[in-house]
């Protein structure tokens, strides 16, 4: 059902930005509190009780009841923090960020502008039943609540209808779908524990396609009811056996679901949770408006007004400039003194260049982002990463306030939270073990940003168990990812470089935070889509860093002009580890690739013509250019016919028309109006060691 708001769309705009803000506060500042030892830091308490009560506010102006309802309750709760009447527990923790959830989902609803069948009343009611407990527990605390009568009220199977066609649209003629309900005991045992069990029991008897609870709901689990759609081609019994079989199910209800008729598409319910394998599809599907935790708004920048001011001033300039042009050519046509025609067009000429590169400092200026922007979503990540790997994590991070251009900001994400995931679950030990080895039990990752010259660098730290060589090399040769001549031959790094080969993995089993085999080779290919690179440093014992370097921006970058074949290329200096003059005579064949010697050691060569089938250039005299590409230990010599100089040039995408190119990045327009090709050095270094010269 479509949303009807009495506001503009900018005014909708407008909300949606300033809530983005203030939901962002309050999970930052819930993380914070659940941080807090001994007494709450009251300015930190009233910050978060500020966000909620302008969101409810402005949610109730916008006409959104539900979400002014939610964030009454969830003010409600922050006012009895600040009068100290009720404590923070984790319990209390999972419930504030179940509604930072459901907050995130009622935001995009408006974005969108149709409801999608989320229904926060339950959770409201939590949030009351908690605090009614509370006080109650804080009028009597030595005082025993005589158990009730225990009342068993039948379980309620309803489903939505899309949920049912999905189901049926799984169930091949062999399989069944069986609508699942389940009453766990809730009284002296964890039923979230117990709902685990039942999620992961479900999963191996067939294709699990909804819970309720969903995995991310089950530490403010409490009610002990859970409810599931099932494909299978065991049969009832069979299904009521196994689940029979886990501990503290009071009820259980196992039928047969009824084809629903096709109907109008309802939205499922929040709490469903995508199993496994659902998952694994979504990696490689592109992440839309469903994608939890995100707001969907225009993208927005927020400028200071001091620099609005000077950009107007410059405009101010140009447009003067752009006046003087008008007159100094109406004086060339009237033939009036050419020499002083020429004096005032070289003045007005050097005045634009000095505006225009003013501009261009100013647009830099304004596309920077504090890495805060990337790193607030962070804690939230790995509290709820560590809960599932059953770990204990002490997260810290600094740099917040290094600047990075946005469009990379938007980029670096996911690999970030892949390696977040990889230290949770590779790098830190179990508290147990880590006791065993005389450390903290609660295992610390940290996550530093911090400026280096022209580049950015992340370094995302772990004082784990580190990466053994030898196991890796060991594992990698098991899989039949390198052979056993090229194990002997690798250095401990080598080795340890072996994690970003696609399908390695150490992991004994697949869990729910990783052992799937990707993940680590798609972290280094984006980082070097961004014309970054990722080094490791790690130590058996003792942890492991990730050092990711990123441009500053990806707008402007310094670049090496080249030509070959009557066409303009550049190549970002950054990967440009040095030229060479070099004769036809020192080229040779190894391995039926053309290579040379450089140093000492073998160095693979690629003709850019056979990389874009241009026409062979007929090269004039006995030498020509080798312009040798590195990232991290590969390099690669580009043979080409003249190098033109660096040059600083501002990055264009290419036409739609001509689509993705393999091996250009972009395109760049000179200052004499032609147009440069950027290439994509990944991709050059993918040609230049398919014949595994080393």
């Amino acid at each position: 059902m479509a949303l009807d708001f009495d506001a503009t769309q900018e005014e909708i705009q407008i909300f949606l930005a300033e809530a983005k803000e203030q939901i962002e506060t309050l999970e930052e500042g819930i993380m914070s509190l659940e941080q807090e030892q001994g007494d709450i830091d009251a300015e930190l308490l009233q910050s978060i009780f500020r966000a909620a009560h302008t969101l409810k506010g402005s949610s109730a102006a916008l006409g959104h009841v539900d979400m002014a309802k939610l964030t009454h309750e969830m003010e409600n709760i922050l006012d009895h923090l600040r009068k100290n009447t009720i404590d923070i527990t984790p319990e209390l923790i999972g419930l504030l960020l179940g509604g930072i959830d459901a907050l995130r989902i009622y935001a995009n609803e408006i974005y969108q502008g149709k409801e999608s069948g989320y229904d926060s009343s339950e959770l409201v009611e939590s949030f009351k039943d908690f605090v009614a407990a509370s006080l109650e527990t804080a009028k009597a605390p030595a005082k025993e609540t005589p158990a009730e009568t225990e009342k068993e009220t039948p379980l309620e199977l309803v489903f939505p209808d899309d949920l049912k066609a999905k189901a049926f649209q799984l169930a091949a003629p062999d399989k069944k779908v069986f609508e699942i309900g389940v009453q766990l005991e809730t009284e002296n045992t964890l039923p979230s524990v117990r709902a685990y069990q039942l999620i992961m029991l479900l999963e191996d008897l067939g294709k699990l396609v909804f819970t309720q609870p969903g995995l991310e709901e089950l530490e403010q689990f409490q009610d002990g009811k859970l409810k599931a759609l099932l494909v299978t081609t065991s049969d009832a019994k069979t299904v009521k056996a196994g689940i029979a079989k886990i501990p503290d199910c009071k009820q259980i209800v196992v039928r047969e679901a009824k084809e629903v008729p096709k109907a109008e598409k309802k939205t499922s319910n929040v709490s469903a949770e995508v199993t496994e394998a659902e998952e694994d599809e979504q990696d490689e599907q592109p992440k839309d408006a469903k994608k939890q935790g995100q707001i969907l708004i225009a993208p927005t920048i927020r400028v200071d007004v001091s620099v609005l001011d000077d950009l107007m001033n410059l405009v101010g300039e140009l447009v003067i400039d752009r006046t003087r042009l008008t007159a100094t050519l109406q004086k060339l046509q009237e033939g009036n003194d050419l020499e002083a025609v020429i004096e005032s067009l070289a003045q007005t000429g050097g005045h634009i260049g000095r505006v225009t590169e003013n501009l261009q400092d100013l647009i830099m200026k304004a596309r920077l982002l504090p890495m805060r922007t990337l790193f607030r979503k962070f804690p939230r990540v790995t509290r709820d990463l560590a809960t599932k790997a059953k770990k204990k994590i002490r997260f810290e991070m600094s740099g917040e306030d290094t600047e990075i251009d946005r469009s990379v900001i938007e980029q670096i994400s996911d690999p970030i939270i892949h390696l977040l995931r990889n230290a949770i679950d590779h790098g830190i030990e179990m508290p147990e073990e880590r006791e065993r080895l005389g450390k903290d039990p609660t295992g610390t990752i940290s996550l530093i940003a911090e400026q280096e010259e022209s580049y950015i660098v992340i370094r995302i730290k772990d004082d784990g168990k580190g990466i053994d060589p030898e196991k890796i090399v060991a594992t990698a040769q098991r899989k039949g990812l390198i052979t056993r001549e090229r194990a002997q031959n690798l250095t401990p790094k080598e080795a340890v470089e072996l994690i970003f080969l696609p399908g390695f993995s150490t992991a004994e089993q697949v869990t729910q935070v990783s052992g799937r085999g990707v993940g680590m080779d798609i972290v280094r290919k984006n980082i070097e889509n961004l014309s970054g690179n990722i080094q490791i440093i790690t130590e058996v014992g003792k942890g492991t860093e990730f050092r990711i370097e990123l441009p500053l921006t990806l707008a402007i970058m310094r670049t090496l002009l080249f030509e070959s074949s009557n066409t303009l290329f550049s190549i970002a200096l950054s990967a440009v580890a040095e030229t060479n003059r070099v004769s036809h005579s020192e080229i040779k064949y190894v391995n039926k690739q053309k290579a040379m010697m450089l140093r000492g050691r073998i160095l693979p060569l690629i003709h850019i013509e056979e990389i874009f089938d241009l026409p062979a250039p007929e090269m004039r005299g006995e030498h020509f250019y080798v312009i040798v590409v590195r990232r991290q230990r590969t390099q690669v010599g580009i043979i080409v016919e003249k190098l033109l100089g660096e040059e600083e040039v501002v990055v264009k995408t290419l036409s739609k028309l001509l689509g993705d190119v393999r091996g250009l990045s972009g395109a760049t327009i000179l200052g004499h109006g032609e147009i440069a090709f950027i290439l994509d050095v990944p991709v050059l270094l993918e040609y230049g060691t398919d014949g595994r010269v080393e």
